[in-house]
């Protein structure tokens, strides 16, 4: 789980914060570890903050969805009921192979 979210670019449905260039999302699934990524809307990378993973993201606004690339090649996309872009927001996300949780903005910088 915790190299889904690192790949995971969440923040692109936070990204549309006007300015922001750093997101940072708090992921809880309904089962596993919570995982904490930050985002740079303005690379379009992402990071695992416990793990110090990277990668890049895509971002589809008309559909609310994240994509990446996971640990062994597969597309990874999370999908946001709810997306926002203030400090404390929080949205139901479901993911492409049936994962589900919480994802919470807990940072924005400029």
């Amino acid at each position: 789980m915790k190299k889904l979210f690192a790949v995971l670019g969440a923040t692109v449905l936070f990204a549309s914060a006007a300015h922001a260039t750093k997101t940072t999302i708090e992921y809880v699934p309904t089962e596993g570890d919570t995982v904490t990524v930050q985002y740079d809307d303005s690379t379009m990378t992402s990071k695992n903050v416990t793990s110090g993973n990277e990668g890049t993201y895509t971002y589809d606004e008309e559909t609310a969805t994240v994509c990446g690339t996971g640990a062994e090649g597969a597309e990874v996309c999370a999908t946001f009921e709810n997306p926002g872009t203030e400090v404390g927001h929080e949205t139901p996300f479901t993911t492409n192979d049936g994962r589900s949780g919480t994802a919470k903005i807990t940072a924005v910088e400029e």
